[in-house]
């Protein structure tokens, strides 16, 4: 009955432990001034520039947590909870593990919607499924440096910004996935303890009590 209630509650553990790693996460972020550097285009013709009346976002995707099998797992809430159709530039998609951890994409929103106090949420998982295109590289118009604005995570997310880090910067570590591929290394763990408390019942039942 005990190797009955541990094995449930075991079974249990993977299962929720697979439910968090495969579900969908999110950051907090809010727009802010676009670096100058951004706009040294040296010559080369704007692909990206938003007309009047709208903001250019820019955003790059490089938390730790962030991990996708396919450029559509991703997208971005507006503050209506809607989400926006994404165009994500292909020169800075990098791999690790057959699974995209960074990149860099933008998208056009209305200039009303833009504010200091404006909220977006960057969605990423299996489940998510966003009307995403690609472009080679993203170039900005120099000459309309007011209508772009850069997302970073959210000064008022802080439990966001502690687990997940910063992002839109340049972060040097061995694997950007760890706290996501160290959940497989449990499965082979769990078999082997099952196994051996199966082994543990049977062999206490072979043991038959000495008599004198």
């Amino acid at each position: 009955m005990r190797l009955h209630k541990s094995m449930m509650m075991l079974t249990l553990a993977l299962l929720l432990l697979s439910c968090s790693a495969f579900a969908a996460q999110s950051l907090t972020l809010q727009p802010g001034p676009v670096e100058t550097e951004a706009f040294f285009t040296q010559g080369q013709e704007p692909t990206f520039f938003p007309k009047q009346g709208t903001i250019g976002l820019l955003c790059i995707a490089d938390c730790n947590t962030f991990a996708i099998a396919d450029l559509k797992q991703v997208t971005l809430l507006d503050q209506e909870n809607k989400p926006l159709p994404l165009t994500i530039e292909s020169s800075t998609i990098f791999k690790e593990f057959d699974e995209i951890s960074e990149l860099t994409f933008c998208c056009i929103v209305p200039a009303e919607s833009v504010s200091e106090d404006s909220r977006f949420v960057l969605q990423w998982g299996e489940d998510i499924e966003g009307e995403n295109a690609t472009i080679e590289k993203i170039i900005l118009n120099p000459q309309a440096r007011n209508r772009y604005r850069r997302l970073r995570l959210a000064t008022d997310d802080a439990a966001a910004a502690s687990s997940a880090g910063s992002l839109g910067t340049i972060m040097v570590i061995a694997d950007k996935n760890a706290d996501f591929y160290f959940l497989w290394y449990l499965l082979p763990i769990a078999c082997i303890l099952v196994l051996l408390l199966i082994g543990k019942a049977r062999s206490h039942k072979r043991i038959s009590p000495v008599r004198t």
